[in-house]
């Protein structure tokens, strides 16, 4: 009976060992997968980070284009303005010295 109760006892420990060293690998390939899918993590987020900014960069380029023809335009219809009110200035001064000269 001794004899019995020494090899289950072997037999015990052996498989105690055998399941610590499956979960040993249990644990190392887990790691392992853990980091591989954090490191595609990681990569897809760098990409879409990415990606966002330079939709972000060209959406800014786009802008600043928008407000340099926008202030382009204000400044022609400024510009236009300005000739029209020299001219009607220089008129009325034509219209003032022919007075004075008719007078």
């Amino acid at each position: 009976m001794e004899s019995r109760i020494q090899d289950c006892s072997t037999t015990v420990d052996s498989l105690r060992r055998q399941m610590d060293s499956m979960v040993s690998d249990v644990k190392v390939n887990i790691m392992r997968d853990m980091k591989e899918r954090i490191y595609q993590s990681v990569q897809a987020l760098k990409v879409g980070v990415k990606n966002d900014m330079d939709m972000l960069e060209l959406g800014m380029y786009e802008d600043i284009e928008n407000l340099r023809k926008d202030l382009d335009a204000k400044l022609e219809a400024t510009y236009v303005e300005c000739e029209k009110a020299k001219k009607s200035d220089n008129q009325q001064i034509e219209l003032l010295m022919e007075e004075k000269i008719s007078q």
